[in-house]
């Protein structure tokens, strides 16, 4: 389960507790509450905690979740420090994974083979080095690039992502900004309004300019725990309902469709293209990059971005732009942060694995 949804029933569980220390209680409320317990999550003395992808784990979930373990617990964060740092602020496990004497180091790569051609790229990306790049011949494996200038980008890569399987093969594109030439909004609309003009598709009205067509990529923007969704979730349009306002969504990893109705809508956004903080912890079997300047683009961006897919990586824009993301000072380097790590090693017992292209 996700970080956000462990505190949830962690906070749940505090609550009953609470209420069931209450000599006052009556039996019957006493027995409902009794009932509800089950199924929560329960941190003992005993508890493994294993938090995966812990680069992206903010000061302020570690905080919360270290609240509720209880001495002679544990916590192992499974993570590549190479990748972005979390969204919101702080910076622990990209610090914590400095101290050797705790931290195991993973060497072999297993979201792609060696044969994909992706790991000596990502490695090479993630070393600083500018990478050997064959030019883009159609689907294939590896990575390869795709030189185009900047006017043409956005129409470039729809081509692109279309010549690798489109949204029948679950082609991604992951990209810097939510806006720009070749942002989210952009390319979304763009590849939505192909979708509909294709297959003659109706169109269901969303919230900040968002239109839904059934096999559309969605992805789901907040937790909501009474429907058991969570932020950056994937998932695909399935049926519409114009008069209601709603929509099922076919959810990645989950057996049963879920309606969105007219309340959770605005909780939805197409994902023809993410940005890359939205796909870390993602996975497509292939992924095409725009390349343009952005304040986000550097190396740590482009080896998350690379890392997400199984296959093939195409790179689409100026080499310029991606010889200056590789040199540019990584994200984690010029985040400002008060963490000082060893005078605060007896904190709590913790460990780190560390994997690359996790």
């Amino acid at each position: 389960m996700t970080i956000a949804r462990l505190l949830a029933q962690l906070r749940e569980r505090e609550r009953l507790i609470e209420q069931l220390a209450d000599p006052n209680l009556h039996n019957k409320r006493r027995a409902k509450l009794t009932e509800r317990l089950v199924g929560l999550a329960d941190l003992t003395q005993v508890t493994l905690v294993v938090a995966d992808e812990a680069s992206m784990i903010d000061l302020a979930s570690i905080h919360a979740l270290l609240r509720y373990m209880p001495a002679g617990s544990r916590l192992l964060l499974v993570g590549d420090e190479a990748q972005l740092p979390p969204v919101n602020f702080g910076l622990l496990y990209h610090r914590l994974v400095e101290e050797e004497t705790m931290t195991a180091r993973l060497t072999v790569v297993h979201r792609q083979t060696e044969s994909s051609g992706i790991p000596p790229v990502a490695a090479a990306i993630r070393a600083g080095r500018m990478p050997t790049l064959a030019p883009y011949a159609g689907l294939g494996k590896g990575v390869s690039m795709l030189k185009t200038a900047l006017d043409d980008l956005a129409r470039t890569v729809e081509r692109v992502w279309e010549e690798l399987g489109g949204q029948e093969a679950k082609a991604l594109i992951v990209t810097a900004t939510n806006n720009g030439v070749a942002g989210i909004r952009g390319l979304n609309k763009r590849l939505h309004g192909r979708h509909v003009d294709q297959f003659g598709l109706a169109e269901l009205k969303g919230y900040l300019g968002e239109w839904f067509s059934v096999g559309d990529p969605v992805v789901f923007l907040r937790n909501d725990y009474a429907k058991g969704l969570f932020n950056g979730l994937l998932g695909r349009v399935i049926s519409i309902d114009c008069e209601a306002r709603s929509c099922v969504v076919q959810f990645d990893g989950y057996d049963e469709p879920h309606e969105i109705g007219p309340n959770n809508l605005i909780d939805l956004a197409l994902a023809y293209a993410i940005t890359c903080h939205r796909g870390q912890g993602s996975e497509a079997p292939a992924v095409v990059v725009p390349l343009y300047r952005s304040r986000v683009l550097d190396r740590s961006w482009l080896y998350t971005a690379v890392t997400r897919a199984e296959n093939q990586v195409v790179l689409v824009g100026s080499e310029a732009v991606l010889r200056e993301a590789i040199a540019r000072p990584l994200a984690v380097e010029r985040r400002v942060v008060g963490l000082q790590w060893k005078a605060c090693r007896r904190v709590g017992p913790m460990t780190q694995i560390t994997s690359p292209m996790g």
